[in-house]
């Protein structure tokens, strides 16, 4: 399942829409890190940063803001592919790299495969990007090949501002994309409990000829019918029907 947006408020007021993104997808990451510890499973998910094409500006702004979270080129847990430039690539697809993010561009590099991808955060500039679906195809394989039967490691995150390549992803993947959000009930309404009824008796099947039947045995029982239709219209008219 591809999870749209977690946790993200239903207006987001922020100063700096990178950095919000940013933030999320690290916050994720520490969670599935947890998720696998606990399992004793030593896999650290990656987040997969997508900018757009000649976009030095908006790079350097990434760079900068995951260097005051610890993530630099220098210690090994920032990793960047482009076309003209390659760092801390080697061995980035090994279950428990050193690396927690890669910067890549729009045009990503064919045959490119880390099944510990877990994270995509795509952002833009100034303009919406077309959707690629190998874009998302990146961060759906599963580390180990296998689900773990836990909603949080069975699922891959996309945080994302795009609504362009939002629209495409939904189209691209339907059901198995799902949009996340977190919706808080007014105080007033939290004591409010409703009790759900259900006849067990009744049965999903239906014979129409019993049913008539049951309906002719009632009307002469009640109303005197018979088998003369012109006096049974008079007296179900006068028993109101």
């Amino acid at each position: 399942m591809l999870v749209i947006n977690q946790d993200f408020p239903q207006t987001i007021e922020t100063e700096n829409q990178t950095e919000f993104l940013l933030e999320k997808a690290i916050t994720k990451q520490h969670e599935l890190r947890f998720e696998f510890l606990a399992r004793n499973v030593d896999i650290n998910p990656l987040i997969v940063i997508q900018l757009p094409n000649k976009s030095e500006t908006l790079q350097d702004g990434v760079e900068r803001y995951l260097e005051t979270k610890g993530l630099t080129y220098e210690n090994g847990q920032l990793a960047i592919w482009l076309s003209d430039r390659h760092e801390n690539l080697e061995g980035i697809d090994t279950s428990n790299a050193k690396s927690l993010a890669v910067i890549i561009k729009q045009a990503v590099a064919t045959g490119w495969d880390c099944p510990r991808a877990y994270i995509l955060v795509k952002l833009r500039d100034n303009m919406d990007e077309t959707f690629e679906i190998q874009t998302i195809g990146r961060i759906r394989r599963m580390p180990e090949a296998k689900h773990y039967e836990n909603d949080i490691l069975d699922s891959c995150y996309l945080y994302t501002l795009d609504e362009k390549f939002t629209a495409g992803v939904k189209m691209a993947l339907d059901k198995v994309a799902l949009n996340a959000c977190t919706l808080f009930l007014k105080n007033e309404y939290k004591n409010i409990t409703l009790t759900g009824e259900q006849r067990t008796m009744i049965t999903s099947t239906r014979n129409p000829q019993k049913a008539l039947q049951t309906i002719a045995s009632y009307a002469e029982k009640e109303y005197g019918t018979g088998t003369n239709k012109a006096e049974n219209r008079t007296r179900l008219q006068t028993a109101g029907y």
